[in-house]
C-alpha cells in the first residue's frame, strides 16, 4: 500500500512537472511575439476584479449552506466559508481525497454528521459541475467553428439531463443507492423542486460573477472584449472540471492550464492562451490564499 502511495505521488509530480515544462517551453519558443506585444497594463482593474473573485468564492460558501438546508442542517455563511476554504487548501495535496476528508473533519467539529457532510458535498460537486459543464456548452454558441443549431442541440440536452438529475426525488434515491452500497443511513431532501431551481440560478449568477471577473482581471494586462471573456470563462468551467476529475493531478495543477491553453489557441496566440492561463492560476491561489487567511480568523463555528 506505502509503495502504491509513493507511485501516485510520484506520478502526480511528474505529470504537473511535465505539463508546466511543456507550457513554459511553448512560451519561450514564442518569446518574440509576447516581446513585440503592445502591452498595456491597467493595475486600476485588479482590485474591482478581487472584489468581483471574492464574491464568486463567497457564492460558493452560500451554496454550501444552502444544500446542507435541503439536508435539514442549518450553518450560517460564516460557518461555511470556514470550513469550506480551510479545507480547500487539501487540494493542493497529492491524492484528491484530503479536501474532502478536512472538510469532513471540520464539520464534525461542529455536530455534522459526517454522512451528511459527504452528501451535501457530493450533491454540490454534481450541481456545481453541471452548471460548469452547461456554461461552457453555451458559450459554443460565440464560436464561429460550432454551428449554432448543434450547440443550442447540445444546450437543451444536456439542461434536460442535469434537470433530471437534481430533481431532489431522483438525486435522494441515487444518493441512497449508494449510501445502501455502504451500509449507512438513509437521506431525504427536504426541499421544492422550485429551490433546487433557485439554487441552479444561483450557480448560474457565479458563472456571470466570474465572467467578469475575469473580464477585468485579463484586461489589466491584455486586450480582451467581453465576448472573449465570456468564451474564456466557458473554456475555465471546463477546465477546472478537467482538472477535478485528473485524480493524478492535486488541485488539477498543469490539467487546468494545458486545457485552458489549448481552448484558448483556438481563438488566441498560443503564447497569449498560456500567459492567461497561468496568470490566471496565481492569481486565484493568491485569492484562495487570502480566503484561508480570513477563515483562521473566522472563531470556531458551532452548529445552530
Amino acid at each position: 500500500m506505502l509503495k502504491i502511495s509513493l507511485v501516485k505521488k510520484t506520478l502526480s509530480i511528474l505529470t504537473v512537472l511535465i505539463i508546466f515544462f511543456m507550457l513554459g517551453r511553448i512560451l519561450y519558443l514564442n518569446i518574440e511575439t509576447l516581446l513585440k506585444y503592445d502591452w498595456q497594463f491597467k493595475y486600476h482593474l485588479l482590485f474591482p476584479s478581487l472584489l468581483f473573485l471574492a464574491l464568486n468564492y463567497l457564492i460558493a460558501a452560500h451554496v454550501w449552506t444552502q444544500i446542507l438546508k435541503m439536508l435539514g442542517y442549518t450553518i450560517n455563511l460564516p460557518q461555511s466559508f470556514k470550513i469550506t476554504y480551510l479545507s480547500a487548501a487539501g487540494k493542493y495535496i497529492p491524492g484528491k481525497i484530503w479536501t474532502y476528508v478536512s472538510q469532513i473533519y471540520l464539520a464534525d467539529k461542529v455536530g455534522l454528521p459526517r454522512r451528511l457532510t459527504l452528501v451535501s458535498m457530493a450533491s454540490m460537486f454534481v450541481a456545481y459541475n453541471g452548471i460548469a459543464i452547461l456554461f461552457f456548452i453555451s458559450t459554443l454558441l460565440l464560436w464561429e467553428s460550432i454551428p449554432t443549431h448543434s450547440a443550442i442541440i447540445l444546450i437543451l440536452l444536456f439542461s434536460l439531463v442535469l434537470l433530471f438529475i437534481l430533481h431532489p426525488q431522483v438525486l435522494t434515491k441515487a444518493i441512497n443507492f449508494f449510501l445502501r452500497f455502504f451500509k449507512k443511513e438513509k437521506v431525504e431532501f427536504k426541499v421544492a423542486y422550485k429551490s433546487m431551481l433557485f439554487l441552479l440560478g444561483l450557480l448560474i449568477l457565479d458563472r456571470v460573477i466570474f465572467s467578469i471577473f475575469a473580464y477585468l482581471f485579463i484586461n489589466s494586462f491584455l486586450a480582451l472584449n467581453l465576448i472573449e471573456a465570456i468564451k474564456f470563462s466557458g473554456v475555465f468551467s471546463v477546465a477546472v472540471f478537467l482538472g477535478v476529475m485528473t485524480f493524478i493531478a492535486p488541485g488539477g495543477l498543469g490539467v487546468r492550464e494545458g486545457v485552458q491553453s489549448y481552448l484558448l489557441s483556438l481563438f488566441l496566440p498560443v503564447s497569449m492562451a498560456i500567459l492567461i492561463a497561468l496568470a490566471m492560476r496565481v492569481w486565484m491561489t493568491l485569492g484562495e490564499l487570502a480566503c484561508f487567511l480570513v477563515a483562521l480568523k473566522i472563531k470556531e463555528p458551532e452548529l445552530t
